[in-house]
Parts: structure tokens; sequence; C-alpha cells
């Protein structure tokens, strides 16, 4: 089948690699290319050719928003797009399970864990910790102490050169205790927890943009495309108000070329 779709949009005056790295991601589309990342299992080609279509389609019929990621008012001609957001929202899920992040919840379980021990730790000496504020005693200790812990406040590892013999020191939380033994024991686990909450924060950040990624409008109205797709029935069922508007403004030309490549894998539709 994937032949059908190649044939028609060479047709289409697309050029197409199938040879590409794509940006870390599975496919892209931009200026009238559409790139295909080379290490996709060959079943999955047609449905990331016409979610790439689907973009080009997208980018022609919005021009003014679609590098902002477009709207679902525009696209689906509603104002109130509540309930087709949650549908497609739904059919995202459906169709890449990496929009639900499920490996991320293991790892920040652990680092939840990890910060929680910490704390309780630091407060059974110090009972007024709060990771809120700075933590006096561990900063009182360094201004009496000029110790280079003081560079694991911001940093996991550290590399220290001096101006004028040029030594060069290496310093990781990895070693704390080889480097630091003089340290007291909660002052290492107040670095640890520093380090902690910065993974933790990465991880989240993470999340967040890969979240911000999968809602946008072009992304959502793509993978509806490939619901229908991958399996019909299913997406119909998970998201009937958006495919009810769909195929009315479809039938009525506003998707452009859409319809014709829909037709070659549904022609029922």
């Amino acid at each position: 089948m994937h032949e059908k779709v190649l044939e028609y949009l060479k047709s289409q005056n697309i050029e197409i690699s199938l040879k590409t790295k794509a940006r870390g991601h599975l496919g892209f589309y931009t200026k009238g290319k559409i790139a295909i990342s080379k290490n996709i299992p060959k079943e999955k080609l047609v449905q990331i050719l016409l979610h790439e279509y689907t973009h080009k389609i997208h980018s022609e019929i919005e021009k003014n928003n679609f590098n902002k990621g477009g709207t679902l008012e525009f696209l689906f001609d509603i104002q109130d797009v509540s309930q087709i957001t949650r549908e497609l929202l739904r059919v995202t899920h459906f169709v890449d399970e990496n929009s639900l992040f499920l490996k991320f919840q293991e790892p920040l379980r652990k680092f939840e864990k990890e910060i929680k021990e910490l704390e309780n730790q630091i407060k059974r000496q110090y009972p007024d910790f709060k990771k809120s504020k700075k933590f006096e005693a561990f900063e009182t200790y360094l201004k009496k102490t000029k110790s280079k812990a003081k560079y694991f406040l911001k940093y996991d590892h550290i590399k220290i050169v001096t101006p004028i013999f040029r030594k060069t020191e290496f310093y990781s939380i990895n070693t704390l205790e080889e480097d630091f033994p003089e340290l007291g024991e909660n002052f290492k686990n107040y670095i640890k927890l520093l380090s902690v909450y910065r993974k933790c924060k990465k991880l989240k950040n993470r999340i967040a943009k890969m979240k911000r990624y999968y809602k946008k409008p072009t992304e959502l109205f793509a993978r509806f495309i490939e619901g229908l797709v991958i399996d019909y029935d299913t997406t119909v069922k998970i998201a009937p108000s958006a495919y009810n508007h769909f195929i009315m403004l479809l039938k009525a030309g506003r998707y452009s070329d859409l319809e014709n490549i829909l037709k070659l894998l549904l022609p029922n539709i």
C-alpha cells in the first residue's frame, strides 16, 4: 500500500526522502519536502507519510498560524473546540503511547522517593529545614571553611583550573564521600538532595515540553488522520464529534487534496 501513497505524493510534486535521521523524529515536513527516518519499521511507513502530508495540507490552508501549531477552531471551523480537543487527545494516546509518558513515571517516582528520604534525614538534625529556603547551616559552613563543596550547590560535576599553575581538579557527586570526607553526613545529604532536585526538574521540564508538542493543534490533527488509517473503527468510536466535523468539512473541500489520499487507504470514507 505504501507504494500507492508514495506514487500519489510524488504526483503532487512533493520531494520525499526515506533515508533521513528526521531531526530525531520519525519524520518531518518542510517547504514541499517530506523526510522520513530510515529507522522506522516498514509497517509504519504509510501512517508516518500520511502524518507529514497532513502537515503539508494544514500549512497550506492555515498559513498564518501553522508555524505556531495552528488552531483547532480553524481546522474544524467551530468556535467551541473543547470536546474535539478531548477526543483528539484520546486519539493521540491511542496512536502514540509515548504521549502517555509511561516510561517517565518510574524515574519520577524514584526521584520523589529519594527527595522525601533525604529531606527526612536532614530534618532529623535540622527540623527547620525547608527546600524553599537556603540551608543556613550549610551556608555558614561554606563561609567558614571556603570548601569547594560550594560548587555542588549548582553542579553535579566540577572542573576547577587554578589561574597561575593551571592545576586541574575534578570533583563529582559520585565520589562525594572520597573527595569530601570532612563534610557532615547531612551536608552530604543536602548536596545529594540538590542533585535529585535538578534531575527531577529536568525530567519534569522534558515532560512539559513534550506535552506542549503533543497538544499542538497540527499534531493532534495529524495523529487523528493517522488514527483513521491505523484503526478506523476505534478512532471514530473515541472521537465521534471530531470525526463528524472532519467528514463534513472533508467533503466540502476544506482540506484540499487530503480526501484523495485518504481514499487510497479508506475507499469507503
